[in-house]
């Protein structure tokens, strides 16, 4: 499941140009998702399906391509939580994995992408839009993309994370992705210097601006984003709970 501004460029590189399997993600050529068939095509180092799973009508698409059953794909990268699940059938279950990010900082690295340093726009206005996202972790993972969020939504978001997810954070990618290693069974010696280098190279390419802590547009945004902080706070503990579980894995096997 991939939250916007979490890292989701990482995993893409990593498990596509690294590890060598292939995506269904966001980057399809329009001409191709017209094709009536499924097709792979490589872009730099690694290899997509012709299937835009970033939309709901790729993923529609996917589905009556019967992409999963195809064998094609190895992994499936959407915002789409729902939606991409109703891909998968009970002969080929789907493992989930995302990776958190607070959202006060998910939101400001959306602003400093889209206005950078010298825009006339100030955080101030972009946080103060009547049409910018809230909640949007919670929206995503039970499906409420409108209307207001409330306590149930949180909890039945809380439940699913629990029962469903493998769960990494922003803040501990490095970890994270040892996490998802170990998950997923796929990695070696040799992937992991591939995997070490991107992994530097891309946290040093999209540094961005840090919203201060404690001001009026931090402050804003924590207001406008509740569900979603409580909804990380949960991850946070959900991420330490896991740990523990991955390390008896480990020590048993």
């Amino acid at each position: 499941w991939n939250v916007p501004m979490a890292r989701g460029n990482i995993v893409k590189s990593y498990y596509g140009g690294c590890v060598g399997k292939t995506l269904a993600a966001q980057e399809v050529a329009s001409e191709k998702t017209d094709e009536s068939f499924i097709s792979t095509f490589l872009d730099g180092p690694i290899r997509f399906v012709n299937i835009d799973t970033h939309t709901k009508t790729g993923i529609q698409r996917a589905k009556e391509l019967h992409l999963i059953q195809s064998g094609i794909v190895d992994m499936v990268i959407s915002p789409y939580f729902v939606e991409t699940l109703d891909l998968f059938d009970p002969s080929n279950k789907a493992r989930l994995f995302t990776i958190f990010r607070h959202p006060v900082h998910r939101i400001a690295n959306i602003f400093y992408l889209q206005h950078g340093r010298d825009s006339d726009v100030s955080i101030e206005e972009f946080v103060n839009r009547p049409d910018l996202e809230n909640n949007w972790m919670v929206r995503y993972l039970v499906n409420k993309r409108e209307g207001a969020i409330t306590g149930n939504d949180l909890e039945l978001a809380k439940e699913i994370l629990r029962r469903k997810f493998v769960v990494g954070l922003f803040e501990h990618i490095w970890e994270a992705i040892d996490r998802f290693d170990g998950y997923f069974g796929w990695v070696n010696d040799q992937h992991r210097e591939c995997r070490d280098g991107i992994i530097s190279d891309m946290l040093k390419r999209h540094e961005y601006n840090m919203l201060e802590i404690g001001s009026p547009a931090w402050n804003t945004l924590l207001d406008k984003n509740y569900f979603d902080m409580m909804l990380y706070n949960y991850a946070q503990i959900l991420y330490e709970e896991q740990h523990t579980l991955f390390s008896l894995y480990e020590h048993f096997h």
